[in-house]
């Protein structure tokens, strides 16, 4: 080890009287950015339904296998794998997967999307918020629906129809004011 007429420290070869332990590439290369995904939606406050179409997006930087796994996670916990080895047109840019919501999910609003690199599982990003998923059931009341007037010991009518799932039961509650 020596200096050189800068005073760099220098690895010379005595036997050859020439620098040594060096080597120079023969061609240029580039020095890519660290494997990185980021979900760009769904990521967070969105509410979706039974049968919803949802568009996944997500950012993908020098990624070399040139594919994702994508899994739909509830409270942290995985719970389907929307898709596997989804492939990229290319190791970086942005990238889109679209996937129906199946009404076998659990409703709630602790969901989030994980998309990881298919080669190396460690490479991955999560929603940053949470997202609802709900069912398509809904309750209609047409009858008595405000403005009418039911006098005490008379029977009234009720009307009203329902979809997305078929009930055991159905409580009716008066309330007086709202």
């Amino acid at each position: 080890v020596g200096t050189d007429t800068l005073n760099q420290n220098t690895i010379w070869d005595p036997t050859t009287n020439t620098p040594g332990n060096i080597d120079l590439s023969d061609a240029l290369f580039t020095v890519l950015p660290a494997p990185s995904v980021t979900v760009v939606s769904p990521n967070g406050g969105d509410a979706y339904k039974y049968g919803n179409t949802v568009t996944i997006t997500w950012e993908a930087k020098s990624i070399a296998s040139k594919s994702v796994n994508i899994r739909l996670l509830k409270a942290g916990n995985v719970v389907q794998t929307i898709a596997s080895n989804v492939a990229q047109s290319a190791e970086s840019g942005l990238f889109v997967r679209s996937w129906t919501i199946p009404s076998t999910l659990t409703v709630g609003s602790d969901y989030t999307i994980e998309v990881s690199d298919a080669a190396n599982a460690a490479v991955k990003d999560t929603s940053d918020g949470q997202f609802k998923i709900a069912s398509n059931a809904s309750l209609t009341i047409y009858c008595p629906n405000g403005g009418g007037t039911v006098m005490r010991g008379f029977n009234a009518l009720l009307f009203w129809t329902y979809s997305g799932y078929t009930p055991a039961s159905i409580t009716v509650n008066l309330h007086k004011d709202g």
